[in-house]
């Protein structure tokens, strides 16, 4: 089996395969320690937990490092910049505070400002409203972004970007272009994470384009359906039930478990006092039934023939 050095160090056109939980996790920790690596892509079907993945870790080993934004329904680069400074979560707020008076002061003399407004989040949520125009956004939307990062001493700081397959109208060369920004000029490390599957024609040519300067090292999420289970049903007494449906239909993505799991739950209840070999029955049924009507993979993978009731 191939180990997670030789995963870490082949080339980024190479590592398209998939990878599971353990091993994606050591490859991003391998990356955030690297000085020389800046941007990693984690990559992979939509629900099997990517996001998940990436913000678990880095809650428990970089919380006061990172920030995090999806990219879903951004038009602008200056919204995905309000968008990251609305999930700054530290106390630090007195320069942020000066940026958004200069605005506020500014913002008045010019034509057809924009509304923009967003929560601080942290002990005491701050709500922060003014209208700027594009330039003045730009503007300050830098200014925040270099006040964020000259308050981050430890010099680590850390951008996850996500659903870039999500995003709206914007362009994919301009984010990269914006990754090259941070990296370069705000000495950050970036994670962007996407199903490249569902990347749009453009955005596929520009990732084409763009990969081998922008992204150090890129992996494909591809978790057993085991390591996705255990989130949902950790104590169900059907496990072993449960585990062989899925485990047959190759059904790993997280939102269909946890869906399924609702459906399974409604019925418990009321087979209490039925005997196991007919509870059992009825699990797989439901099961069957409710994977192929929300896995989009299933049909491709698995005839529902293929899965013995």
């Amino acid at each position: 089996m191939t180990n997670n050095v030789d995963m870490f160090n082949r080339s980024t056109n190479a590592v398209n395969f998939g990878v599971n939980r353990k091993q994606a996790e050591s490859i991003i920790e391998r990356f955030l320690d690297n000085e020389n690596y800046r941007v990693l892509a984690v990559k992979g079907k939509w629900g099997v937990g990517k996001t998940h993945l990436v913000r678990n870790l880095l809650d428990n080993q970089r919380k006061n490092d990172y920030l995090y934004a999806s990219i879903f329904g951004i038009s602008s680069i200056e919204h995905l910049k309000a968008r990251i400074f609305a999930n700054y979560q530290k106390n630090q707020l007195k320069p942020i505070q000066n940026v958004v008076e200069f605005l506020n002061r500014n913002s008045v003399r010019l034509e057809k400002p924009q509304k923009l407004d967003f929560e601080l989040s942290g002990e005491k949520p701050q709500k922060l409203d003014f209208g700027l125009s594009g330039s003045l956004l730009t503007i300050g939307g830098d200014l925040l972004l270099e006040i964020l990062f000259n308050l981050n001493v430890n010099g680590k700081s850390i951008i996850c970007i996500d659903d870039l397959e999500r995003k709206s109208q914007l362009p994919l060369k301009d984010i990269f272009g914006f990754v090259e920004y941070l990296v370069q000029d705000l000495k950050c490390k970036i994670i962007l994470i996407y199903n490249e599957d569902e990347l749009e024609k453009d955005s596929q040519t520009a990732l084409e384009t763009y990969r081998e300067k922008v992204i150090d090292k890129e992996f494909n999420l591809n978790p057993t359906v085991e390591e996705n289970l255990d989130f949902i049903f950790k104590d169900s007494s059907d496990m072993d039930v449960i585990k062989e449906v899925f485990k047959k239909a190759g059904t790993n993505n997280i939102r269909v478990i946890r869906k399924t799991k609702w459906l399974i739950d409604e019925f418990i209840p009321l087979m209490q006092d039925w005997e196991e070999s007919l509870r059992h029955q009825i699990i797989r049924n439901i099961m069957v039934i409710n994977i192929a009507k929300l896995d989009t993979e299933f049909s491709k993978r698995f005839s529902i023939d293929g899965i013995d009731p």
